[in-house]
């Protein structure tokens, strides 16, 4: 057919292994609402993978009680990144002269974005240390109303019927865990401090769908590439600087000393301590390596 012939006429030339510009057959990142297919209109679902929440959740009832740590985990996994971005980095085209921005420009895109999830997920933690993993996934899963109004306003991204359909469906619920005493409690989690985690998880969902429109926009406007590796870098750099955050929060905090005793006292032994925050910072970044598999398909 054409295509085999085209790609038969063009053997020679290296190509992108991944191009995120063909929108007819692929989700473009961090644009959840450019449905052109079954897989990207999931991709919101899967936006706060199950297993990290289980796990954060486990955390705290087994004896956690560190925010920032539970804030650090979150990004804590990047550098695994560098074996996906290492085995691909060849095949992909390199910015050229006159469309790679400065140093000084991606430095200052990567630290303002850095901070600015660090920030965001020490929110996520609080929400989930007064908040069933239950009710926070589903608060979490009300970002669609945000990033479709910042998907708008910063994207040009159209409001479909679909969108607007999920959006609906999405507010009642969050509506509804509001309004219903009888949701799923936390054990020994006061009135006041579920009104904390549910206005803390609800600005954190509200703030990740800003983040979302702000990567693409930094794509659009000052990368002006889209490649698998450029992607991998972004979030290489940018998790780089969150993590940093965290640590000098954790330090900052005083929270630091009481992480022996914690993992002393936690509830499945030490040993579980490690794991639990192992596999946590892993599901994180599953959930990064999710949404880049699915321009795959």
């Amino acid at each position: 057919d054409d295509t085999s012939n085209t790609n038969s006429n063009t053997g020679g030339s290296s190509k992108p292994l991944f191009n995120l510009k063909t929108q007819s057959q692929y989700c473009r990142l961090d644009a959840p609402f450019k449905v052109k297919d079954q897989s990207c209109s999931s991709t919101f679902n899967f936006n706060h993978l199950p297993a990290a929440v289980i796990l954060g959740r486990f955390y705290y009832d087994q004896g956690g009680n560190s925010k920032w740590m539970a804030t650090l985990v979150q990004n804590a996994a990047f550098p695994l990144l560098l074996i996906p971005l290492f085995l691909i980095s060849s095949s992909q085209y390199p910015l050229t002269s006159s469309t790679a921005p400065s140093i000084k420009v991606l430095a200052s895109i990567y630290f303002f974005l850095g901070v600015f999830v660090a920030g965001d997920n020490s929110l996520y933690s609080v929400g989930l240390l007064h908040l069933s993993a239950s009710t926070y996934s589903l608060i979490c899963a009300n970002q669609l109303v945000v990033t479709a109004i910042f998907s708008y306003f910063i994207n040009s991204q159209k409001l479909t019927a679909l969108i607007l359909n999920s959006v609906v469906v999405l507010s009642l619920s969050a509506v509804l865990i509001a309004v219903n005493d009888d949701s799923d409690w936390p054990t020994g989690i006061t009135r006041s401090k579920y009104i904390v985690g549910f206005i803390c998880t609800l600005t954190a969902s509200a703030l990740y769908a800003l983040l979302l429109s702000l990567k693409r926009l930094s794509f659009q406007k000052v990368i002006k590439q889209e490649t698998f590796s450029v992607v991998l870098e972004m979030q290489i750099y940018i998790s780089l600087v969150a993590t940093c955050t965290s640590i000098i929060g954790l330090f900052t905090s005083g929270e630091w000393r009481t992480l022996h005793g914690e993992m002393q006292g936690f509830g499945k032994g030490g040993f579980a301590y490690v794991m639990t925050l192992i596999w946590t910072a892993v599901a994180w970044l599953a959930l990064f390596l999710w949404l880049s598999l699915q321009l795959l398909q």
